[in-house]
């Protein structure tokens, strides 16, 4: 998985290598926005890694409809992984494809600087972070990331939806 890949590494991907991998994912999920589905849980241990850095995006067994159908889980339920979670995710409002956006914001950023936005002693306040902080800026952990790569970050880590990339795609 990406999460052994970084556990091997013992620290950031290079830029290309997550350029690559982030632009699969991204269009992974798209395809599945387009279908109607959100994941819900996009996580490093959610993507399998293969030859020649081939990811594919697994687990959707979170996965949400976004429009009618049958839904795995109840509205207003939380489910995910508290470091990967969008600000509406963590108070349990409704979600669409910009909380996967989000929650790609974050690998990327992760990968980028080695780090999660946020970590605390608890899945709590975790939640609380995401929804109230400014993450730090990646290029004050990593002053190699160039300011364009910076920006998509940033701009997919938006506290609000409405300012997040409309799609993955």
């Amino acid at each position: 998985t990406l999460a052994q890949v970084r556990a091997e590494l013992r620290g950031t991907l290079p830029l290309q290598r997550t350029v690559n991998m982030m632009n699969q994912l991204a269009s992974a999920l798209d395809f599945a926005h387009q279908r109607g589905l959100v994941h819900r849980d996009i996580k490093p241990s959610n993507v399998f890694v293969g030859a020649d850095d081939h990811v594919t995006l697994m687990d959707f067994g979170i996965a949400k409809a976004l429009q009618g159908g049958q839904q795995m889980t109840r509205t207003g339920m939380m489910v995910g992984t508290p470091e990967y979670m969008s600000p509406e995710q963590a108070e349990g409002k409704q979600i669409d494809q910009r909380s996967d956006i989000y929650s790609l914001g974050v690998m990327l950023y992760q990968l980028l600087t080695g780090r999660v936005p946020f970590t605390a002693e608890t899945p709590t306040a975790i939640l609380l972070a995401h929804v109230t902080q400014t993450p730090m800026s990646p290029r004050q952990l990593n002053a190699a990331i160039p300011p364009a790569v910076e920006a998509v970050v940033m701009r997919s880590l938006a506290k609000r939806p409405e300012e997040r990339f409309a799609s993955a795609g």
